[in-house]
């Protein structure tokens, strides 16, 4: 009876251990490995929400590109690895958009655009002294490149077609890709080593896009563009990540997201959906446009604690009407 007492005690302290140290596993992993890549897949959003615009007007044989680059540069939420932790860092980056349209009737055209940029960073995960098992979690080298594509139709919904004020609205899929890679380095709060690797995930999405635009003439020379958007991609809220050097390791390389299901599995962010808004200010006789809105929006895309600028510029040029 005694015997039988002390292995189930025995068997019961194992499981607890093995419990325990499952949760030891898990827990710093929640939304750190993520954190660095989160970061500057923000930053690339942040772009992703301002493209070069189809064109205002549409009459027969219209035509006209834009070219749009831009950079942007800030830091990481400083509360999203959660209560246990705090989190510092920087992200920079840059990249070019490019659109194209065409009116082919009165009122209907076709558009297409694109995008490209790269971003690095880095991301240092500091445990905080409410939780004294938490490991800190070091994201080096994290870097980043992304490509968007979109072509669709537009409806010139009111306005005339060769001045004064119109309202185009647009639609059609969206096509994502990313490659994303970073150092990943752990330790315990003693400073001893637990975990070194390098990982890389990538993603390819399908989506949909939907916008409009309104063009209002201020004066001779300078015309308001405000505008809204949404991009909603049809894929999941985790990725799988693949480890591509493997030093040090206690197992976190095997780890995921809190959410993600699965091992090796991180959280997506928010990239799955695009939702924007904001006002670009046209010097017609240039043809530039200067998104005015776009410096601020990096707090409410990315978080009131996040600290994210983008700047960019646009310069169109083409045919406004068909030739007479």
């Amino acid at each position: 009876m005694i015997f039988v007492k002390s292995s189930t005690s025995r068997d019961l302290r194992g499981l607890l251990a093995a419990l325990a140290l499952l949760a030891v596993l898990r827990s710093p992993a929640d939304a750190q490995l993520s954190n660095g890549l989160v970061g500057v897949w923000t930053a690339q959003g942040l772009m992703a929400a301002n493209p070069p615009l189809p064109m205002l007007r549409y009459s027969p044989g219209a035509w006209r590109g834009s070219l749009a680059p831009a950079y942007f540069f800030g830091k990481p939420a400083s509360g999203s690895s959660g209560v246990n932790n705090s989190v510092s860092g920087r992200i920079a980056g840059g990249g070019a958009g490019a659109s194209a349209s065409y009116a082919f009737a009165e009122r209907w055209g076709v558009y297409t655009w694109m995008l490209g940029s790269s971003a690095k960073g880095h991301s240092d995960v500091q445990p905080l002294p409410a939780c004294p098992t938490c490991a800190r979690v070091k994201l080096d080298s994290v870097d980043s490149s992304y490509q968007l594509l979109s072509a669709g139709v537009v409806y010139q919904a009111a306005g005339d077609t060769s001045e004064g004020f119109t309202l185009p609205v647009f639609a059609g899929p969206l096509l994502s890709r990313s490659l994303s890679r970073q150092t990943v380095t752990r330790f315990n709060q003693a400073g001893a080593l637990l975990d070194d690797f390098d990982m890389e995930t990538q993603d390819l999405s399908l989506g949909l896009a939907l916008g409009a635009q309104a063009g209002v003439p201020i004066s001779r020379s300078f015309e308001l563009n405000p505008f809204i958007m949404a991009g909603v991609f049809f894929r999941d809220d985790c990725r799988s990540y693949d480890v591509t050097r493997q030093g040090t390791n206690s197992g976190f390389s095997s780890t995921s997201d809190s959410g993600c299901s699965g091992t090796r599995r991180i959280q997506a962010g928010e990239d799955r959906l695009i939702a924007t808004g904001g006002l670009n200010l046209a010097y017609t006789p240039w043809g530039v446009s200067l998104n005015a809105t776009a410096p601020f929006l990096g707090r409410l895309i990315a978080g009131e604690d996040a600290e994210i600028t983008l700047l960019t510029l646009s310069w169109s040029f083409g045919r406004p009407r068909r030739a007479q």
